[in-house]
């Protein structure tokens, strides 16, 4: 990991203040406690997170800065858009269906 300079440690901590989704705030926390001198394994163990979880929100930050902090969208289909919002009258129309209309 680089070393951070006053002016980047400076604005992680006013970067803590914005807001910012959950994830986003703990990365942040990673990278100023890492600063601070702490070693990855005692930053997972002292946040209940995994290592490769510490490493990679380093590896992030060198890349990236604050930006790549960022969650990433998740992949696959959002199920919970596809819903019906009336669900009792889409199953009161589908019973009123003649028989043969079902299948």
């Amino acid at each position: 990991m680089l070393k951070c300079t006053k002016r980047q440690i400076r604005q992680l901590k006013t970067a803590l203040h914005w807001k910012m989704p959950e994830a986003q705030r703990q990365r942040i926390q990673m990278i100023l406690l890492r600063e601070s001198g702490m070693t990855q394994p005692a930053i997972a163990e002292a946040m209940g997170i995994s290592l490769s979880t510490v490493n990679r929100a380093h590896m992030a930050y060198d890349g990236g800065g604050i930006k790549a902090l960022k969650p990433k969208p998740i992949g696959g289909r959002q199920r919970e858009n596809m819903r019906c919002p009336g669900k009792r009258l889409c199953w009161r129309a589908l019973l009123r269906l003649p028989v043969r209309a079902r299948c």
